[in-house]
């Protein structure tokens, strides 16, 4: 719930930004794509703390099922479904952040 509540609150300060500055948004899919990194990697690094072993499977599997529901929930929003859904490349990093997230929660200190 804390990776969604903070990935709602980055796609609110990228709207206000886009429309309030000159950000050009023909990048803003990588605005976006952002912001689903910085969420799976909290994804990975609550699961990693919480799992204190195995942090790059288990960030990987939280960050992907995090996307999963990212993907249905905009589809069920939007109406609008992608070929491809989570296998295009770009969510590549969003799983590799998830990776990184889980390691770091095996390794914090409680």
């Amino acid at each position: 719930i804390i990776s969604f509540v903070v990935l709602l609150i980055l796609l609110l300060i990228i709207g206000v930004l886009l429309r309030y500055t000159s950000l050009p948004e023909r990048w803003s899919y990588l605005y976006i794509l952002g912001a689903l990194c910085i969420s799976c990697f909290l994804a990975g690094l609550m699961v990693g703390s919480i799992m204190e072993r195995g942090g790059i499977l288990f960030g990987a599997l939280a960050a992907t099922i995090f996307l999963l529901i990212v993907i249905t929930i905009s589809v069920l929003i939007t109406g609008i479904q992608s070929d491809q859904g989570l296998f295009k490349i770009r969510f590549i990093s969003c799983i590799i952040a998830g990776s990184i997230g889980g390691m770091t929660g095996v390794n914090m200190k409680k």
